[in-house]
């Protein structure tokens, strides 16, 4: 519509411009004519008219010189070829003028004058030829008397061609002030047309491009200030070009209203993520903490048990006299190897606990993968929408690449979070073996303990046996100690494992939180 408008207007104005063109190369040719022609004739009559006086002037004087110095032969010799050039003069103009001749009653003057010329000629040679005889008043005759025919014919002829050219020049000039009157016209038509023609133009041009491009920009400023407002829309029922452009601005502004509505979802459904996140890891925390003290306290009793250990060995040689002592120890070592087993028990229950809120974790680190994976696609979506609308989308592309960097941060820390989750697991495992050796042991030990108590009754046959059982007994102890210092290292890779769940919780609800406030920024 817009590109017809154009086109009317264009040939209105091209057809004005031709006919105002076509006027002027007119009153040009008029003009043409007036100057080269009807004003040459003028000119060219004119000189006819001094060319004949001179002419007829010279043959005078001619005689007269030959009539008054006839010894002065070169004299009038002279003035002879004088005569002659101006009857030369004479006759190239009389051809010019016949050249100018535009219509027969020109010509047909031309003509006459043309014999005229030719009689008085005729009595022109006569007289020289009676000058060269030396009959002067012959010659003076021939030129004064003879030749008054031929002259006074001729006078009137060159009037009237003179009368004949000022008509013809005064004509042309009337063409050519009608042709300049009908140029002016044609000007002034050509501009009020054009005016006519500019003027409805703009009127259009408002109505119909101006005010629906205001429209356009006010609703990109809705959504390029502070409110970022996606619910404007633009009246698309125009059947041209700002009418597609109007569906296209509503098509993109649609787009970008559900990415930011999918944004603000993938948004909450992350922060819950990120939070029980942080909860599972205080709980691994609190746990790891709680089995390093457990441990700790396991320890130190094996260190007892030891050192028990070493005093029955030591009072072996004086097992007569110690009885009441022995008695005593295997007693403590009884009642130290049930502490133990107790102790072992419950270690092995908190390892378990660890084992199944290890697995829970990985299952929150499955959720935050498949979770990243959909942010980045819907990231990779915003930015293939984003570099469809070019400058337009150029913000929007700025917060999906933000999206994508959030979603690639998010994937690495569920992967190792996935990762430290798997060696807890292996630990663990490797934790409830240690802890289930602690308790053959001590199992083991409370064997012991019963075999010391028996060997009281029997002290002096079993005093070899008791040595050895001593000695199988500290070595027992340490390897219960050596168990106990296992489960502490467990526990404490447990306690960074979960300080580093902690701290990609945290990164991840600082990470929800920049995309919360991004997609804030937007009405949708």
């Amino acid at each position: 519509m817009i590109a017809g408008s154009g086109a009317a207007l264009a040939g209105a104005v091209l057809t004005c411009g031709t006919f105002t063109v076509l006027t002027a190369r007119n009153s040009v040719s008029v003009l043409n004519t007036f100057t080269q022609r009807d004003q040459a004739l003028q000119r060219v009559v004119a000189n006819l008219k001094s060319g004949f006086y001179n002419y007829d002037d010279q043959n005078n004087m001619y005689v007269l010189v030959a009539a008054t110095a006839p010894k002065q032969r070169q004299l009038w010799q002279d003035t002879y070829d004088q005569a002659v050039q101006a009857s030369a003069k004479f006759q190239a103009d009389l051809r010019t003028a016949a050249g100018l001749a535009a219509d027969q009653k020109t010509r047909d003057l031309i003509d006459r004058i043309q014999r005229d010329k030719t009689g008085y000629d005729a009595f022109f040679v006569q007289g020289h030829d009676a000058v060269l005889a030396g009959q002067v008043t012959r010659a003076a005759y021939e030129e004064t008397v003879g030749n008054l025919q031929p002259s006074n014919d001729m006078m009137p002829a060159l009037d009237e061609l003179g009368t004949q050219a000022d008509g013809a020049a005064a004509a042309s000039l009337a063409r050519l002030r009608s042709a300049q009157a009908t140029v002016m016209l044609a000007a002034v038509v050509t501009m009020v047309v054009v005016a006519t023609m500019a003027g409805l133009l703009v009127g259009w041009f408002y109505r119909s491009v101006l005010s629906p491009l205001a429209q356009l920009r006010t609703r990109m400023r809705a959504i390029a200030s502070g409110e970022a407002d996606l619910t404007q829309r633009i009246d698309s029922t125009r059947n041209d070009e700002l009418g597609e452009l109007a569906s296209s601005f509503d098509r993109f502004v649609g787009n970008i209203q559900v990415l930011v509505g999918r944004c603000a979802e993938v948004a909450q459904v992350l922060s819950g993520s990120a939070a029980d996140l942080s909860r599972v890891g205080d709980d691994l925390t609190t746990g790891a903490s709680d089995a390093s003290d457990r441990a700790a306290s396991g320890s130190a009793t094996a260190d007892q048990v030891t050192e028990s250990i070493a005093a029955v060995r030591s009072g072996t040689d004086m097992m007569s006299a110690a009885i009441a002592e022995i008695a005593n120890s295997a007693r403590q070592a009884a009642e130290v190897s049930q502490e133990s087993l107790r102790l072992a028990q419950a270690t092995t229950t908190k390892i378990t606990e660890l084992g199944v809120a290890s697995g829970e974790i990985s299952v929150v680190a499955d959720l935050i993968t498949r979770i990243a994976s959909q942010t980045n696609l819907l990231a990779l979506n915003a930015t293939i929408e984003a570099s469809r609308a070019g400058d337009a989308g150029r913000g929007f592309a700025v917060v999906a690449s933000e999206v994508k960097d959030l979603a690639r941060e998010t994937t690495t820390a569920a992967e190792d979070i996935a990762r430290r989750i798997a060696a807890l697991q292996g630990s663990s495992a490797a934790a409830a073996d240690g802890v289930g050796r602690i308790r053959e042991i001590i199992a083991q030990i409370d064997e012991f303990s019963s075999t010391i108590a028996a060997a009281v009754e029997e002290q002096a046959a079993t005093t070899g046996e008791i040595s050895t059982a001593v000695g199988g007994a500290a070595q027992a102890s340490f390897k219960v100690s050596e168990a106990f210092g296992a489960v502490a290292d467990v526990t404490a890779t447990t306690s960074a494992s979960a300080l580093t769940s902690q701290h990609a919780a945290h990164d991840m609800s600082q990470a929800v939180t920049s995309l919360t406030t991004l997609v804030g920024n937007f009405r949708y």
